[in-house]
């Protein structure tokens, strides 16, 4: 199929728009350049989306091409219009797909249904040729093997482009059949990613090691990982996720704490902005030499347990929530200059208060510091002024936000103390 006819049938197998600005309207005399900005900012907010089928897929750069022949000539101009290629799963009882003669029509979705029809593979090849040379941005979540064998040609035509890919999102439960030849596809060819987000819900335990685990080891430019959900029945380790040796310069991870201070251990020289979610205490200390990050200057921790290793000197921004018992160690050990301090949503126990305690006489640069509790907990936002109302505590605080649903009585408790801190600073 040739090229021209490929962006035919693209446009004509999913689109029905007519035409909508006025031959004298203002917008018709904007430049090429500012129709592009324009462009830009309008087109992926979801709004712009249709779904065909269970999938949501984006068609406003198609749109745009038929609202007339200047915006139609800019839009096939501008290389970077073209560069996301999203395919999300939302499934529901019912969903849009085509007919031959009506747009979308609402019927059952059918799994057996060719999912193509909603965005047939030639429109995905006519994007990716008016992309350009431009990076990608590639969004693929994948609920069932079904659905991912109704994508094969799509993920072939994608995976033909890896070495264009700047980010990459995968949320993938569907099993390792469908996933080993997009991995194999794209060993060795990501010289432009940049961000990696991947979800390896239901992977099995003996497919992960051996297919992902080297994949990424040859992409030069990667500077931001997103791992989640990866839990002990994947018995990986930190050795068998072969990442580019110290190119990281941000991680957000949700995994067993050994797999989390893995992956920080081999990117400690470069990491800058680090969210560690550790959901569970470690059933066993952790065997780990102490781990130096000296650059990291911003750190989410919604809990602390086993991150009294960690040394951070550089250490500017941080936010905490749920357990807290390890953090005065992370500050006491690392001598940062802490400026900013949240704490979002934590029960405060008699314990707590003690950790808290610790933690503001230890911060004497803080500047700014945020509070959020749950309804209700007045004598826990009462023992936190009373420690802010002491002088010695904090002493550079400038920026003091409160966010709470108190009592009518807490907060007249609470006002009086923070009408003491602002008259004693």
């Amino acid at each position: 199929m040739s090229n021209t006819s490929k962006d035919a049938y693209a446009q004509s197998s999913f689109l029905d728009v007519q035409p909508t600005i006025f031959p004298h309207a203002p917008v018709r005399r904007l430049p090429p350049e500012t129709l592009c900005e324009i462009f830009q900012w309008t087109v992926w907010d979801g709004q712009h989306t249709r779904k065909a089928k269970n999938w949501v897929v984006p068609i406003a750069p198609w749109r745009i091409t038929h609202v007339c022949r200047d915006w139609r000539h800019t839009a096939r101009g501008c290389a970077s219009l073209w560069s996301i290629s999203v395919w999300e799963d939302h499934t529901t009882d019912y969903s849009y797909c085509i007919d031959d003669e009506v747009d979308y029509v609402r019927k059952p979705y059918e799994p057996t249904e060719d999912l193509t029809l909603g965005f047939p593979a030639p429109a995905l090849e006519a994007q990716l040729q008016l992309s350009s040379l431009a990076v990608l941005e590639i969004v693929v979540d994948i609920g069932d093997g079904q659905q991912a064998a109704y994508l094969k040609p799509h993920l072939c035509a994608l995976v033909r482009e890896s070495n264009r890919w700047s980010r990459l999102t995968l949320h993938w439960n569907s099993g390792p059949e469908f996933l080993a030849p997009l991995l194999s596809g794209i060993h060795g060819q990501l010289a432009q990613l940049r961000y990696l987000k991947f979800d390896p819900e239901y992977l099995e335990p003996d497919y992960w090691p051996v297919q992902f685990g080297d994949v990424f080891s040859i992409a030069p430019r990667l500077r931001g990982i997103n791992v989640f959900n990866v839990n002990d029945d994947v018995p990986i380790l930190p050795s068998q996720l072969t990442l580019p040796h110290q190119t990281l310069t941000h991680v957000r991870l949700r995994c067993p704490a050994h797999f989390i201070f893995g992956i920080i251990q081999l990117q400690a020289d470069t990491l800058i902005d680090a969210a560690l979610y550790i959901d569970e205490e470690p059933a066993e200390p952790l065997r780990l030499a102490d781990i130096v990050l000296p650059r990291l200057e911003r750190l989410s921790l919604p809990n602390s347990w086993g991150c009294g290793l960690l040394h951070l000197p550089r250490l500017r921004d941080l936010r905490l929530s749920g357990n807290l018992d390890e953090v005065p160690t992370i500050i006491k050990r690392s001598q940062c200059r802490l400026e900013t301090l949240e704490i979002a949503y934590m029960e405060i126990t008699g314990s707590q208060v003690t950790v808290l305690d610790a933690i503001f006489r230890n911060v004497a640069a803080l500047s700014h510091l945020w509070i959020a509790l749950p309804h209700g907990k007045d004598e826990e936002l009462t023992t936190i002024l009373h420690l802010l109302n002491d002088p010695s505590v904090c002493p550079h605080l400038a920026s003091l936000e409160l966010d709470v649903q108190s009592t009518h009585s807490g907060l007249e408790k609470s006002w009086a103390i923070i009408r003491d801190i602002l008259q004693s600073r």
